[in-house]
């Protein structure tokens, strides 16, 4: 997998939350969970097969969040920046629990910080996500059957950088939804998402053999 970077986007349906200011008036903060601990996902869904992933508490510390170079966004939108953590300092911030990842950031005076407070204030957008690469040997993969259905399931114990987080418009599953999409491809994000997702399913194929 490290020979082909790849991010994993991963979504939660913890509910985001603007904070109220002090004097009781609607502030501009948005907080909420980007990352879900031991909640097992769907990456990929096929006739045959299910590719499921699960990321394991310890797999991403303070310490490794300090180290990157997180960008806030919507949805994995560079260009869409809503707030920013370079080694632990900005207009991001984060505390790992044992459950997740928790995030907070005052909303920018930008067209894009008042699209995200409006929608979020509205409901429009509920969920959260983040991008990450993982560890070299920092996953394990099994499988089983589920009926005719060949299921795939990646354990995530280390993870190598945290790109991003991310206001994302729907979370696809209840608890965690993961999706695949090639690290900075110019192909853009659909064919590049789904290319991914293929080359990711290869790879668990083969370690699970």
């Amino acid at each position: 997998m490290d020979k082909q970077i790849t991010t994993i986007y991963t979504r939660c349906a913890t509910p985001l939350k603007i904070r109220s200011a002090a004097d009781g008036t609607p502030g501009r903060t948005i907080e909420g969970c980007a990352i879900v601990f031991g909640q097992e996902g769907l990456v990929a869904r096929y006739e045959d097969e299910e590719i499921r992933e699960v990321i394991m508490p310890g797999a991403i510390t303070r310490e490794l969040l300090d180290r990157c170079d997180i960008k806030m966004t919507l949805n994995h939108d560079p260009q869409q920046l809503l707030g920013r953590s370079q080694e632990g300092r900005g207009t991001l911030s984060y505390d790992v629990h044992d459950d997740g990842v928790y995030f907070a950031f005052d909303a920018p005076h930008t067209v894009d910080g008042d699209k995200a407070l409006e929608l979020v204030r509205r409901g429009d957008i509920s969920g959260c996500s983040f991008a990450f690469i993982p560890a070299r040997g920092g996953y394990k993969v099994s499988r089983s059957k589920k009926g005719d259905k060949t299921v795939y399931h990646c354990e995530v114990t280390a993870v190598r950088e945290v790109a991003d987080f991310s206001l994302v418009v729907t979370p696809a599953y209840p608890q965690t939804s993961v999706s695949l999409r090639r690290y900075a491809d110019a192909a853009g994000p659909d064919a590049a998402m789904q290319s991914a997702i293929e080359a990711q399913a290869a790879e668990m194929e083969r370690a699970a053999e």
